[in-house]
């Protein structure tokens, strides 16, 4: 269960109402979600026609809101000396359960009110009642994490069925389940079953099912308390099964949406947090969970967003195996003893070897994948104690360390050097831990490090030697190119191409067999190309394997600071008629950034118009708008494709749909790429010509949040 003294419990919130809803806007609709919380309220456009169009997404404090009105379908409020107003079925239900929050926040609500403050409403919307074969009532359910109702709507439903309307706690829920060919959901209440159909019912199953398992509302002195509920897909095999994810204090639940699913043999999957070892993202829409040594994928919308969820659920979330502890950070006496013979039974200190410091951490094996474990240092050694035995521990001398001089975080995550691995962990304690730590490892060995990237003063401003530890985690796996050359001579470019990390060295699939112009020992130039920029490096080649001596998958994790070579799942991709080339870890390497600004993918939908000289020879828009994709941004120009013929030299304005705002910027179009015979229309560089100071801000800020997401941190 959670602790109250680990600070914030939850980067997410708990959810009391999500619809979709309808912001009038004048004559205009903007369709989107709004969501609900305890002291906020949000609304976000879903359709990308309206976010081109300038929509954005709205924020409005509880406390802000005033003058509330409206009706079944319509709310209306004041915030902050603007009016807005929403329209739709989902808008009464927003207004239902903001009515009753603003009243248990005045004071005022009664024993009788029809939500308590923290209830979540987890399913509201139409669905039918059936009286018997023939006959049913339209009517609203309502599911939430303390009670189940249902509404007949109209006068004729309320007629035809009078005595249908229903509002029970959960506890009185005794079963529920899919039943006949129509998917009809039978809930059984009191030894009486009653049926319910509509679209609602296969997700109305799978969330009411998941309170019933966690035991949501049942009244318990200490309930395992609800966090959040997420519509996801559960990969088995070749197959999915739809269903929901609940997220509560003590364990992950995903149930399927019944029906055909039970055919599968699955109605719902436990993954208790105190046996989750790692936790991680996959490509597209994914999350990977392992438990119990079993790996679960599951694919959902917002996936990145989830993830820092349930990470910042992994580091508060207290082991009741976990010894008590007196500060915020740090543990110590039998109860540590404990448990370091229970996480690492094989490990055992050495002479006089003392525990300063330890506490629960995650360690980061990539910028998306977590281990959870803790962290311990002694006298003499620093550990990391996987939470899962199949892990072996990871343990560092403290004389080897190195503080990290660059990286995001450095207040919430302990980084470090050791040797040409950068280790990085979020500690429980945050940055009273990391205090703690580096003033404990210098006490004993004194002070520590940092290791400074050397310059040449006699390469060019535009090119620059970078560490070791830099490079690596930006270039493991694809990228744009790899050209190999060999005294001076282009042996190969591979394009695009895939890198992996070994034990010994960086290796690289090589497509076709090696001619006999290099062999193992000689000295090999490299250049790998990226987004950002050109990595250059000049190495030694130590061996080449074949695809057969290749073993492992493209969804195996590297763990290279853990384990031997026995229980290690490299990253690889096999591949028929490639080799792969293993090459020592550069100590030289060279960065070439090509252009004046850092240039990022972004592929987003937007909008540009040709323009033109007016009477004043004054260029100004002409025409009409027609559509674009951006496909790279820096601060000085953009690359788009268009079906629209664009002639090079041609003046344009073009529309940039940024996270915070949409900037219009004029420029011309300087390049025009020959086609490459994927069938889409050809590449065009645009350059900015005249950008607004505000408008420059907001580029600035934007590219700085693309380029952390383009360049991953140090994993």
């Amino acid at each position: 269960m959670m602790s109250a003294d680990v600070g914030e419990l939850w980067e997410g919130r708990p959810v009391l109402a999500r619809q979709e809803v309808m912001l009038v806007r004048g004559v205009l609709f903007i369709r989107g979600t709004l969501t609900l919380f305890s002291d906020e309220m949000q609304f976000e456009p879903i359709r990308g026609i309206d976010r081109l169009a300038g929509a954005q997404e709205l924020r409005f404090q509880v406390e802000d809101v005033e003058d509330v009105e409206g009706d079944s379908q319509e709310l209306t409020f004041a915030a902050l000396g603007k009016e807005f107003e929403f329209r739709g079925r989902g808008a009464g239900f927003i207004l239902a359960r903001l009515d009753a929050l603003l009243q248990q926040r005045a004071g005022v609500a009664s024993e009788g009110a029809p939500f308590a403050e923290d209830e979540q409403v987890l399913v509201q919307g139409p669905l039918e009642s059936h009286i018997n074969a023939l006959l049913s009532a339209k009517g609203t359910v309502l599911l939430t994490t303390r009670r189940f109702r249902f509404d007949p709507d109209g006068f004729m439903n309320r007629l035809v069925g009078a005595g249908l309307a229903l509002e029970v706690p959960l506890s009185e829920v005794e079963s529920i389940e899919v039943v006949a060919v129509r998917r009809l959901l039978k809930v059984r209440i009191g030894g009486v079953d009653h049926l319910y159909a509509g679209a609602l019912v296969p997700v109305l199953y799978s969330r009411l099912l998941g309170l019933l398992s966690l035991g949501v509302g049942a009244g318990e002195d200490d309930p395992d308390r609800l966090l959040a509920t997420w519509s996801v897909a559960l990969a088995k095999g070749p197959l999915s099964q739809s269903g929901s994810l609940l997220v509560s204090t003590g364990q992950m639940l995903f149930t399927v949406e019944g029906g055909l699913d039970s055919v599968l043999g699955l109605h719902s999957l436990s993954m208790p947090i105190v046996e989750i070892d790692r936790l991680g993202g996959s490509q597209g829409k994914g999350v990977v969970v392992t438990c119990e040594g079993e790996v679960r994928r599951f694919s959902m919308s917002q996936a990145e967003e989830r993830l820092r969820d349930l990470f910042a659920l992994l580091l508060q979330f207290r082991d009741p195996r976990e010894p008590e502890r007196d500060e915020p950070a740090g543990w110590s006496g039998e109860g540590l003893d404990l448990l370091i013979s229970r996480l690492a039974p094989d490990t055992s200190l050495r002479n006089q070897e003392t525990v300063f410091l330890a506490g629960p951490s995650l360690q980061w094996l990539s910028e998306a994948t977590v281990r959870r474990g803790v962290l311990v240092v002694t006298s003499q050694r620093l550990f990391f104690l996987p939470s899962s035995r199949r892990e072996k521990p990871l343990m560092v001398e403290l004389s080897e360390l190195r503080r990290v001089p660059f990286g995001e975080e450095l207040t919430t995550q302990l980084q470090m050097v050791v040797g040409r691995r950068h280790l990085r962990f979020s500690p429980r304690g945050r940055s009273f831990f990391i205090e703690r730590f580096w003033a404990t490892v210098e006490t004993i060995v004194g002070q520590v490090g940092t290791p400074e990237p050397e310059f040449d003063e006699a390469q060019p401003p535009s090119e620059q030697h970078s560490v070791t530890l830099e490079f690596l985690p930006r270039n493991l796996g694809e990228v744009k190119y790899i050209a190999v050359r060999y005294e001076g001579r282009l042996v190969k470019r591979i394009e695009p191409a895939q890198t992996i990390r070994e034990a010994d060295g960086l290796g690289l699939f090589y497509p076709g067999l090696p001619g006999a112009e290099f062999t193992e020992g000689n000295e090999l130039s490299f250049e790998l190309g990226r987004a950002d920029g050109i990595y250059r490096f000049t190495t030694t080649l130590l061996r080449i394997e074949s695809a057969e001596s290749i073993s492992g998958g493209d969804d195996a994790v590297v763990d290279e600071v853990g384990g031997g070579a026995d229980e290690r799942a490299p990253l690889r991709l096999v591949r028929d008629d490639h080799f792969l080339l293993v090459v020592k870890y550069p100590e030289d390497l060279r960065f070439l950034n090509r252009r004046l600004g850092f240039r990022v993918p972004f592929d987003v939908l937007s909008r540009v118009r040709e323009m033109a000289a007016d009477e004043k020879q004054q260029e100004r828009a002409a025409g009409s708008w027609f559509r674009c994709t951006i496909e790279e941004l820096a601060v000085i120009g953009c690359s788009i494709r268009t079906t629209r013929e664009v002639a090079v030299g041609t003046q344009l304005v073009i529309e940039i749909p940024l996270r915070d705002r949409v900037i219009t910027v004029d420029g011309r179009c300087v390049r025009r790429a020959a086609d490459d015979g994927s069938g889409r229309p050809p590449l065009l560089g645009f350059r900015f010509d005249r950008v607004g100071l505000a408008d420059e801000d907001v580029l600035h800020l934007a590219l700085t949040r693309l380029q952390r997401q383009s360049l991953p941190l140090r994993g």
